[in-house]
C-alpha cells in the first residue's frame, strides 16, 4: 500500500504520510526478538497492565534480554509524566545501564556528584551538537523525561546546569502522544527515541560491536506504537494519532477551559459566602 502523495487527499484505503512513516518505522527495526503477536493483560501491583508493569517493572510479555550499553544512562522523570504514559518507563527492562528516577527538585539527585564526562541531553543555548561530541570522552548521559513546559525548569537545576549539554539535530518522531501546545522547537523526540538515536550515534563514532542490538531498546515503544496504529486503523475516519493531533489538542484546551471555569465558579461562591 502506497502512502498518499503530498498533493492528494488520503483515501480510507490509503494511509496518510504520517501513518505510513510509523508503519515503515516498525518494519525497519532490527529486533533480536519478534514483536509479541498479542498483548495479554495481567493483574499486577493492584492494577491491570499489558506488556509490562510500570510500577514493579515486571515483564508481562516476551522481550529481548537486557543488554550492556557500556555507559550509565540516567533518566529524570517529572512527576506529571506518569509511568504508564512515559516512553522511558520500560527502558530499564531492556538494559541494566538505564535508570529512571522520579524527579523531585528539593531532594538530592542521583547525579549530585557526577562522574567527569557525564553529559546532559537538552537543547539549551550552549548545547553542542551530538554529531560533534567526542564520544570517547562521554562517560554517562542524563536525560529529562517530561512535558516540554516542565523540561527547562528541570534542566536549570544547579546540578544539571553544571553539566556540559548536547542536543540531537532535527528528527522525525513516531511518538503517538500530543503536546498540549504546538511546540516552537521542531523535531523533538520522545525520551526512548532520543536514547536510541544517541546510542546509535555513539556506536557509529566508536565502532562498537553492540550497534546491532540497540534497536531492542525500542521493543516496548514499538509494541505500544503497533497497538495504537491498530486501534486507529479500526476507524477509517481517524486514520492515525498524528492526523487527529489538532483536534485532540483543541479538546485538551476545551477541557482546561471548563476546569478553569468550574474553579472560578467555586471561588466566587466561597467569596460570596464569606462576604455575607
Amino acid at each position: 500500500m502506497e502512502p498518499a502523495s503530498a498533493t492528494s487527499s488520503p483515501s480510507p484505503s490509503a494511509p496518510c504520510a504520517a501513518r505510513a512513516a510509523g508503519e515503515e518505522f516498525l518494519a525497519r527495526l532490527r529486533l533480536s526478538v519478534p514483536l509479541a503477536a498479542e498483548s495479554r493483560r495481567e493483574w499486577c501491583c493492584g492494577r491491570w497492565g499489558a506488556l509490562y508493569c510500570c510500577l514493579c517493572l515486571r515483564r508481562l510479555t516476551s522481550a529481548p534480554e537486557p543488554q550492556d550499553l557500556g555507559l550509565p544512562v540516567l533518566i529524570l522523570r517529572h512527576p506529571k509524566e506518569t509511568p504508564p504514559k512515559s516512553s522511558a518507563a520500560p527502558l530499564p527492562l531492556l538494559s541494566q545501564d538505564i535508570t529512571v528516577h522520579e524527579w523531585a527538585g528539593d531532594t538530592p539527585l542521583p547525579c549530585a556528584d557526577p562522574t567527569p564526562g557525564t553529559w546532559l541531553v537538552f537543547p539549551r543555548k550552549d548545547a553542542s551538537d551530538a554529531e560533534e561530541v567526542d564520544w570517547g570522552s562521554v562517560k554517562g548521559l542524563v536525560l529529562v523525561d517530561s512535558r516540554w513546559k516542565h523540561a527547562k525548569a528541570m534542566a536549570d537545576h544547579p546540578v544539571l546546569a553544571q553539566l556540559p549539554a548536547m542536543k540531537l539535530g532535527g528528527g522525525s518522531s513516531c511518538f503517538w502522544r500530543t503536546a498540549t501546545e504546538k511546540l516552537a522547537i521542531p523535531g523533538l523526540l520522545s525520551t526512548a527515541e532520543c536514547v536510541h538515536q544517541l546510542l546509535l550515534l555513539r556506536a557509529a563514532r566508536l565502532s562498537l560491536p553492540n550497534a546491532g542490538r540497540l534497536d531492542d531498546l525500542l521493543y516496548f515503544f514499538a509494541l505500544r506504537l503497533r497497538l495504537v496504529l491498530e486501534e486507529y486503523g479500526s476507524d477509517v475516519a481517524r486514520c492515525c494519532p498524528w492526523c487527529t493531533e489538532t483536534s485532540r489538542r483543541a479538546a485538551v484546551h476545551r477541557g482546561n477551559d471548563r476546569q478553569k471555569a468550574k474553579s472560578q465558579e467555586l471561588f466566587n461562591r466561597l467569596l460570596g459566602k464569606l462576604s455575607q
